[in-house]
């Protein structure tokens, strides 16, 4: 991973990999490693890390609708593209941007 220096990444772009590689180890053989005892401390933890994650995508959310990125795409909407690129229902998409 390249960084800006900091030991930060530096771009989002980055970050989401640096996201995905962590997210790949935990999905894999290095969960079943972790001993038991620390499992409830582990599992505090990714819940403190869901709260970021809904507060990043919220504000890249009303971020992407507020410039009606969607056009781009051909969508008549912020809530269609979403459907439409997350394999979510329309309704889903349309609470999750309230």
């Amino acid at each position: 991973m390249c960084t800006n220096g900091g030991g930060m990444p530096g771009s989002a772009a980055e970050a989401l990999a640096a996201m995905g590689n962590i997210l790949d180890f935990l999905g894999g053989p290095g969960i079943g490693e972790s001993d038991p005892a620390a499992l409830g401390g582990l599992l505090e933890a990714l819940a403190g890390i869901d709260a970021k994650h809904a507060a990043v995508r919220m504000a890249l959310l009303a971020r992407f609708d507020a410039h009606d990125c969607h056009d781009s795409d051909g969508y008549q909407s912020t809530a269609s593209w979403l459907a439409g690129k997350t394999r979510t229902t329309l309704r889903q998409a349309r609470a999750e941007l309230k």
